[in-house]
């Protein structure tokens, strides 16, 4: 009968060496965890900026076919530009789409381990770093018009901290994309230099 392999927690307990058999069975589970970390990761924070990247696309041609019937520009409409608002909108929804697509493309089946656990290569950081500055952009255009909204009718009136999202939001989530991004390919570059670090040695 075959003997069930130890789970890695408990053979990294032991005080005695591991054979060879035994680190490729600790490398392979933690293999697995940081590939199932990872797709689960690409999976779920691309869908969503997808999902927002549609929302603002959506907002940016509402903008253009009904300008100032939407609350969340209706209420700067008074320090905005109707050309200025669809333009910022769609670049929102442009970089969010980038960023989808970066975390999306080419992105393996779950039971590929050896795939799942590269760091992320580089059109994935080229297409994030873009998405990033892209929406920090746009999110200017946003911010802007807050602060000259309050200038113009007071903080009584001209304050709406309910609309923060609005310049915030997309360059809020890109950035945490890469933030997860460089951590789940820092834990990948630390298991190939274990893998690298495997020594040879068979127990008695």
């Amino acid at each position: 009968m075959r003997q069930r392999p130890q789970p890695a927690s408990s053979l990294l307990a032991e005080e005695q060496p591991l054979d060879e058999q035994e680190q490729d069975a600790v490398l392979a589970e933690l293999e697995q965890q940081q590939a199932t970390t990872m797709w689960l990761f690409r999976l779920l924070f691309g869908v969503g900026a997808a999902a927002l990247a549609t929302f603002f696309v959506y907002a940016a041609w509402q903008q253009q076919a009904a300008p100032w019937q939407v609350r969340y520009t209706g209420e700067l409409r008074t320090v905005t530009s109707q050309g200025g608002s669809v333009a910022a909108l769609a670049l929102q929804g442009a970089g969010l789409a980038a960023a989808a697509a970066a975390l999306l493309a080419g992105l393996p089946g779950r039971g590929a381990r050896a795939r799942s656990c590269l760091p992320a290569p580089r059109h994935t950081w080229l297409l994030l770093a873009a998405a990033a500055a892209v929406t920090a952009g746009a999110g200017a255009y946003w911010a802007v018009a807050l602060h000259a909204n309050v200038r113009k009718w007071g903080r009584a009136n001209g304050f709406h901290p309910e609309l923060m999202w609005l310049p915030a939001g997309p360059v809020a989530y890109c950035l945490l994309c890469l933030y997860f991004t460089h951590s789940l390919s820092t834990t990948s570059q630390e298991l190939q230099k274990l893998q690298r670090l495997r020594y040879r040695f068979k127990k008695v």
